[in-house]
């Protein structure tokens, strides 16, 4: 019998996206297809969630996504959580470039940043506010309460794609 290390579950709400740049030549908009991913080390079959977003987008703006990625466990102890945004931008004209967003990791020290507010900071083409809340409290129904402040998401300066590899790869 194999002794596992006791687990906390968690739910990542996606609430909004800040897009950079849309990609698109021009004035038109750029098509993001995006997936949000949150992720738990060290990696279990239940250690990683993810939810898509499509939708129009300009530069400089931002665009609501009000989803939730999905239940992800993480390690009670000397566990992390990491949260990431990417995809690609879908425009006739091009073959669709890849998109990286914001990508942010809590540590046990810093409780999984749990019932705060957070936006990423270290997106080349977009970042994103989302909250982290137990489990058993999300649904699609109950979102979290806004609370109209926001903290800067712990997270690598310039994240490379490896970084993004654990979260958002199938």
């Amino acid at each position: 019998m194999v002794n596992e290390r006791p687990k906390r579950t968690f739910n990542v709400y996606i609430r909004d996206i800040i897009v950079h740049d849309d990609h698109d030549p021009g004035p038109a908009k750029g098509e993001f297809e995006i997936v949000f991913g949150a992720a738990g080390t060290p990696v279990s079959a239940s250690a990683r969630s993810q939810v898509e977003w499509k939708g129009s987008v300009s530069s400089h703006r931002t665009y609501d996504v009000a989803q939730w990625t999905g239940a992800v466990a993480v390690p009670a102890e000397h566990g992390k959580l990491t949260v990431a945004g990417g995809g690609i931008e879908r425009d006739s004209a091009t073959r669709g470039d890849e998109l990286r967003g914001g990508l942010a990791t809590f540590a046990t020290e810093q409780e999984w940043g749990e019932g705060k507010w957070w936006r990423t900071t270290n997106g080349r083409d977009f970042d994103f506010t989302f909250c982290v809340t137990p489990a058993e409290e999300s649904s699609e129904a109950a979102r979290p309460v806004w609370s109209g402040e926001t903290y800067d998401a712990p997270g690598p300066d310039k994240p490379g794609i490896s970084s993004y590899r654990g979260v958002l790869s199938e």
